[in-house]
């Protein structure tokens, strides 16, 4: 009994540590699995090409137009990883989970917005913790990630023009330079879900 258990556990592992390096921070985020395999929680936010919720091209940057966009959460300032690089951005909360990291735009307006936290859905319903396979995109719409998102598959969300899905594979040892095989690809998870004003 106890061996499945370690088992169990250890299966996990590789996860969350991918998880915490896709994060680039050390504040808590919505977990991308229930340890006994239940669903995901139901979604607070949903991501589409519309925008993050109340998020939309017009949201200006800042605690109080981003707080009063999305009602409920706290906003606080954080650092964590874009794909080129690590930036001071927002992120907000709801119930001490991260579920949203807000990311400087143009013009006083929002950026990139990247959905974190399990009560995030992208616009058919993919939830973090997903695998590839599950998501049923096809391998050409991928590229591979650059820089600090090396190795890792950079996907644009079925019939979106403005969401983008990444996904990453546990303890992925390369190449780095491009997508992984098509078998170790359909076993990747979905780290981020990404949204492009």
């Amino acid at each position: 009994m106890h061996t499945n258990l370690l088992k169990s556990v250890l299966r996990y592992l590789p996860g969350l540590a991918v998880l915490a390096t896709v994060a680039g921070c050390s504040v808590p985020m919505g977990s991308i699995a229930d340890s006994n395999g239940a669903p995901p929680p139901r979604a607070v936010l949903t991501i589409t090409d519309a925008g993050v919720s109340g998020l939309t091209p017009e949201t200006g940057y800042g605690p109080k137009t981003i707080g009063a966009a999305l009602p409920g959460f706290t906003i606080e300032t954080i650092q964590t990883a874009g794909e080129n690089d690590t930036q001071w951005t927002y992120a907000a909360f709801r119930d001490g989970l991260q579920m949203v990291q807000i990311f400087k735009g143009t013009g006083g307006k929002i950026g990139v917005v990247h959905g974190v936290g399990d009560a995030v859905a992208g616009p058919n319903g993919e939830r973090l913790g997903m695998t590839f396979a599950q998501v049923r995109l096809p391998r050409r719409a991928c590229r591979v990630g650059q820089n600090l998102w090396r190795g890792m598959a950079i996907c644009k969300a079925a019939n979106t023009e403005k969401v983008s899905l990444v996904f990453a594979i546990s303890e992925y040892r390369g190449p780095f330079d491009q997508l992984p095989s098509p078998s170790e690809l359909q076993q990747a998870t979905l780290q981020r879900i990404l949204w492009t004003p």
